[in-house]
């Protein structure tokens, strides 16, 4: 199926739902009916969908949110390395994080280095040697979100727009987290602020300076390549 076809059958889906605000996911397979190595040509099939979700409200952006460490086993090394469908630690760890007022949970290595969140990245801003800086846990135990690879990349573009130092692969544990001067929850093209952990503050419990200037080039590079606004009007009565 050529791309501009699965484009316009992705646009043409999303004008259908009547949604504006609202997630879209699409799988594409090879074919049905065989099992041979090369499905019979002509038998590939396209699945869409369109659904609201826990889309990220304004609130939660403008705000941010709370969250709550979870003692929960990390990730084996091939789900650091692959992209699976295998949530059920994701499932158990968001749980748990919502029982204890939090969202997607956070976790930390044996050291008490924090590692990642449920279906997100962790950074942090975090003052040395009199500096602010970007600050990403490093690789050894989490995953390599995509979303937060991307955000590294902008920011060392436009770091003089930031005002910050630069960016800093380290860890960074429990003990110090909340001399932080902002934590961030980095996902799935979101960059929220973390106001507190377990009930404590970091900073002041409030979105941080740093963060208007990272959206703001986080929403330039979502858009400078943006698709076709979905046919709407099409479908309206």
């Amino acid at each position: 199926m050529p791309i501009e076809e699965i484009r316009k059958l992705i646009l043409e889906t999303v004008a259908a739902s009547g949604m504006r605000n609202s997630n879209c996911r699409y799988w594409i397979s090879a074919g049905q009916d065989s099992l041979s190595l090369i499905p019979p040509a002509g038998t590939g099939k396209l699945f869409i969908l369109v659904f609201t979700g826990e889309v990220v409200t304004d609130d939660a952006i403008k705000n941010g949110t709370q969250e709550a460490t979870v003692d929960f086993p990390l990730k084996h090394d091939f789900l650091l390395k692959s992209k699976t469908t295998n949530y059920m630690m994701n499932y158990v760890t968001a749980s748990l994080a919502r029982k204890a007022n939090g969202y997607l949970g956070i976790t930390c290595d044996p050291d008490g280095a924090i590692n990642e969140s449920t279906i997100a990245s962790v950074a942090f801003i975090q003052e040395r040697d009199g500096q602010d800086y970007f600050v990403s846990p490093r690789l050894h135990s989490r995953l390599p979100g995509t979303t937060l690879m991307r955000v590294e990349e902008i920011l060392k573009e436009n770091l003089e727009e930031t005002g910050l130092a630069g960016l800093i692969d380290d860890d960074v544990k429990m003990e110090d987290v909340y001399q932080c001067k902002e934590v961030y929850s980095v996902g799935g093209d979101k960059c929220l602020s973390i106001t507190s952990i377990d009930g404590k503050p970091i900073g002041d419990g409030k979105p941080g300076k740093y963060l208007p200037a990272i959206l703001k080039l986080m929403r330039e590079d979502l858009t400078k390549d943006i698709w076709p606004v979905p046919p709407y009007e099409k479908y309206e009565a």
